[in-house]
């Protein structure tokens, strides 16, 4: 699988791809709906956040097809040598047919070059379709924490598993 790695000029690209699939898959997991889900967004995931966790370490790479951006997935090696998942995100058109697998091979494979045996990530508890895909793929909620801002509350879910070895 080919994967395009997105510099800081790139993120204005990161950022189109996101909004629509965040608004309408987190408009109905916090509380005022879609106007905080918008309020959430604006505050993570525009270009002046993606450039602050880019500064931060976190590389951005986006799986793209006949010219159509499909997947993207953002990762950070912690200085605790844990590798940190922060995005994973697969276009509606693209889903259920093994990217986001391909993905988390990838970041599995990213992961081992850089000397982690751990991977974490993070998604919105209600997102019971996220918190299956990273169980399916060796990750466990460590813990639940309910989070308020942005007009909006959620329960948000840490999960974290064992990078597999090398097969």
């Amino acid at each position: 699988m080919d994967l395009i790695p997105l510099g800081e000029d790139q993120l204005e690209r990161v950022s189109r791809f996101i909004e629509p699939l965040f608004i309408e898959t987190y408009g109905d997991k916090v509380t005022n709906g879609p106007e905080a889900a918008r309020a959430i967004f604006d505050r993570w995931d525009t270009v002046e956040p993606l450039k602050r966790k880019h500064a931060s370490g976190v590389r951005y790479y986006m799986h793209a097809e006949g010219g159509k951006d499909l997947g993207l997935i953002a990762l950070k090696k912690e200085e605790n040598g844990v590798l940190y998942l922060d995005k994973l995100y697969i276009a509606r058109e693209a889903q259920g047919k093994g990217l986001g697998g391909r993905l988390m091979e990838f970041a599995f494979r990213y992961g081992r070059e850089l000397g982690c045996d751990i991977i974490a990530t993070h998604s919105n508890a209600d997102n019971l379709r996220a918190v299956r895909f990273y169980e399916k793929h060796g990750m466990r909620v460590a813990a639940t924490v309910h989070r308020i801002h942005d007009g909006g509350e959620y329960d948000y879910a840490y999960l974290v598993g064992r990078i597999p070895p090398a097969s």
